[in-house]
C-alpha cells in the first residue's frame, strides 16, 4: 500500500516528561565523554560530561570543574554552559529519563567555524541514546553520536545541546472488549496475537482510508483489536524514535512512540493538513472523546484533508511541541451544549441556522466511524457534532444508564427541546431546557434524540402541544380571492407551505424557515392566480403532507 511508508529514523532528543506513566528502571551506571574543541587557527581545548551515582544538578567539587568568564570578543573559546555557572567540566546525577547538556562554542574568526570530536567507543557500554543537536540556517541537525565521532559547527559563535536519552519501559492495561492500539517498538513485524494474548482471532484491523487485516504491528500505525478478558502488556524499549507516514484525504488510526506526545506536535507539522478537532481517543465507556495527547500502546482516529507525509517522534524540545492545545471553539451563533453518558465525560454539540463563517471548517465536527456495537456513541445523523437549520437528530448507541442534558444557553433566551425515542416505546419524551437548564433522564433503550431550537409559548403547556405533524383543510374552501391554511408542528423544525397548480408547477412559496412547535396558520392571497383546483404542501423533518382547494372567481 503506497499510502503507507515507514522510515525509522535516529532518535531525536525523546521526550522529557511522561504523564501519568511511572519509569520502570533508570540508569544503572555512570559514564564519562571528553569532547575536543578546535578551529582553524589551531586553537584547541577539551571539555568533559557524563553521569554518576555521585553526582547532583548542581555543582560537585570532586567531580565538576567551573569555567573562568567566557573571553573577549576575537578569542576562542570552548565552554559549558549551565544557568548562572559556566564549566569545563560537568558531571550530572544518573539519567531517569533524559539528560541535558548546553555548550557553547567561539572560533578566534567569527568568518571560521569550531570542529568538536570524540571517542565514540566510549558510548559503547554506556546505556540509552546519546545526540548532538545544533541549528544552520535553515534546519536543525542532529547527530548519533555512537555513529559519528565528530562535528563541523557552521560560522561563528554556535549553541549546541548534547542529549542523553534512557527510554523507560511502559506498562498499559486495556479493557476487555474492543480497543484502539499501537505498539511503540523499533522493530516492525510484531505478532499482534503474541504481544495481546487474550485478543480474539479475526479482531485485528488497521483503517488507512479504508479498512485492512494486517498481519503484524508497524510503528505509527493505530488498530483496533478485540480483547476477550481485561489485560496488562508491558511494552519494552528499544521504542521508534520517528516514523514517517503519508496521507490521502480520509479517516486514519495512527499511533505515538514510547511516550506521550502532545497533540500539537502532530497537528503543527510542516505541510500537515489534518483536520483541526479530528483527533480522537476511544474507551467502552466514553465512546470518542478529542485527544490532547498520544499515550504509548493506544491508537487514535484522525481526519486527513489533504495529501502529504509527516513524522511523527518524541521531540518534546522543540516549541511546536509545547504549544497549547487549542480547544475547538463552535461557530457564532451557534447554541452549544453537552449530553453526558452515565459519570463519564460530557460530549459537546452545536445547534444553529446556517454556518456562514467560512473560518470554520465543517469536517472539524465530524466524528470517526462508528464504534463497535457495545460501545457507547452518539452523534448527529450527518456523523458530525453539528447541525444546522435549527435542528437535528442524535443516533444513540448503548447510552448507559442515564444521560445528563446541559445547555449553558451561550447568552441565548431560546431553550431547546430534546424528544427522546426509546426502543419498543411507542410515546416519546420531550425535555425542555431553558439557556443554563440541565437534566438527568433514564438511558434505556434510547435510540434517537431529536433537538431543536424552540420557545414554549406561555399560554400552551406541554401536553396541549400538538403530538404529529398537521396539515388542515383551509378556510374558507373554495375561496375568492383570500383562504387561511392551518398546520401543527410537534416540535420546531425547518418547514415550508408551497403552493401547486395542477400541471404540477410551483406558484407560490409560503412561510419557508425554522418555526416553533405548536399550531400556526398563514394566509394565501390567489388574487394573481386564475380560478381552478391547488395543491398545498407543507414540508416539516423530511415529511410532506398536502392537501386540495379550490379557487373560484
Amino acid at each position: 500500500m503506497d499510502l503507507l511508508r515507514y522510515r525509522l529514523m535516529p532518535l531525536a532528543a525523546l521526550i522529557f516528561f511522561v504523564t501519568g506513566i511511572q519509569p520502570l528502571y533508570a540508569q544503572d551506571t555512570g559514564w564519562q565523554l571528553e569532547i575536543a574543541g578546535e578551529d582553524p587557527a589551531g586553537n584547541s581545548s577539551n571539555i568533559v560530561i557524563g553521569t554518576s551515582d555521585e553526582g547532583t544538578d548542581g555543582y560537585d567539587s570532586a567531580l565538576d570543574q567551573f569555567a573562568p568568564p567566557a573571553p573577549p570578543n576575537g578569542s576562542y573559546d570552548l565552554r559549558i554552559v549551565d544557568d548562572n555557572d559556566d564549566y569545563f567540566r560537568q558531571i550530572g546525577p544518573l539519567t531517569i529519563v533524559s539528560s541535558t547538556w548546553s555548550i557553547s562554542t567561539r572560533p578566534s574568526d567569527d568568518d571560521e567555524f569550531v570542529t568538536l570530536s570524540w571517542d565514540t567507543s566510549v558510548l559503547t557500554e554506556a546505556e540509552g541514546v546519546f545526540e548532538l543537536e545544533y541549528s544552520t540556517e535553515s534546519e536543525t541537525q542532529v547527530i548519533d553520536m555512537r555513529e559519528s565521532g565528530s562535528a563541523e559547527l557552521p560560522t561563528g559563535e554556535q549553541s549546541v545541546t548534547i542529549n542523553h536519552v534512557v527510554q523507560q519501559s511502559v506498562t498499559e492495561t486495556y479493557s476487555e472488549g474492543w480497543q484502539l492500539i499501537g505498539y511503540p517498538a523499533e522493530s516492525s513485524g510484531a505478532d499482534p496475537y503474541t504481544v495481546f494474548p487474550s485478543a480474539i482471532p479475526g479482531t485485528f484491523f488497521t483503517h488507512q482510508g479504508s479498512y485492512s487485516e494486517p498481519e503484524s504491528l508497524e510503528p505509527g500505525i493505530g488498530y483496533w483489536i478485540r480483547l476477550s478478558e481485561e489485560e496488562t502488556v508491558d511494552l519494552e524499549p528499544p521504542f521508534f524514535s520517528g516514523v514517517s507516514l503519508s496521507f490521502e484525504p480520509g479517516w486514519y488510526i495512527i499511533s505515538g512512540p514510547g511516550v506521550e506526545l502532545p497533540v500539537s506536535s502532530v497537528f503543527n507539522a510542516d505541510g500537515a493538513d489534518f483536520v483541526e478537532g479530528s483527533l480522537k481517543k476511544f474507551s467502552l465507556e466514553n465512546g470518542y472523546e478529542d485527544a490532547d495527547t498520544l499515550r504509548p500502546g493506544r491508537g487514535y482516529w484522525v481526519r486527513s484533508n489533504g495529501t502529504f507525509s509527516i513524522e511523527i517522534n518524541g521531540n518534546s524540545t522543540s516549541s511546536q511541541s509545547k504549544q497549547p492545545v487549542e480547544q475547538l471553539a463552535g461557530p457564532e451563533n451557534f447554541s452549544e451544549f453537552t449530553v453526558q453518558n452515565d459519570s463519564n465525560n460530557p460530549l459537546t454539540f452545536f445547534l444553529g441556522e446556517s454556518l456562514e463563517d467560512e473560518s470554520v471548517n465543517p469536517l472539524s465536527f465530524s466524528m470517526p466511524p462508528i464504534p463497535p456495537n457495545g460501545a457507547f456513541d452518539i452523534r448527529f445523523t450527518n456523523d458530525s457534532r453539528i447541525a444546522t437549520n435549527g435542528a437535528g437528530t442524535l443516533a444513540v448507541q448503548s447510552p448507559g444508564e442515564s444521560m445528563v442534558l446541559t445547555y449553558p444557553g451561550n447568552n441565548s433566551e431560546i431553550p431547546l427541546e430534546f424528544e427522546i425515542t426509546r426502543k419498543g416505546v411507542e410515546d416519546n419524551q420531550l425535555v425542555v431546557l431553558a439557556p443554563g437548564g440541565e437534566q438527568t433522564v433514564d438511558g434505556s433503550d434510547i435510540t434517537e434524540i431529536d433537538v431543536s431550537l424552540g420557545v414554549v409559548s406561555s399560554n400552551e403547556t406541554e401536553n396541549e402541544r400538538p403530538n404529529r405533524l398537521e396539515l388542515a383543510q383551509n378556510y374558507p374552501n373554495p375561496f375568492n380571492p383570500v383562504t387561511v391554511i392551518g398546520y401543527s408542528l410537534p416540535r420546531s423544525s425547518e418547514v415550508s407551505i408551497e403552493i401547486y397548480d395542477m400541471t404540477g408547477r410551483r406558484v407560490a412559496v409560503l412561510n419557508e424557515g425554522v418555526q416553533n412547535a405548536g399550531r400556526h396558520s398563514v394566509e394565501f392571497d390567489a388574487s394573481d392566480l386564475s380560478s381552478g383546483i391547488y395543491m398545498y404542501r407543507l414540508h416539516s423533518s423530511g415529511n410532506v403532507l398536502t392537501r386540495k382547494m379550490t379557487l373560484v372567481k
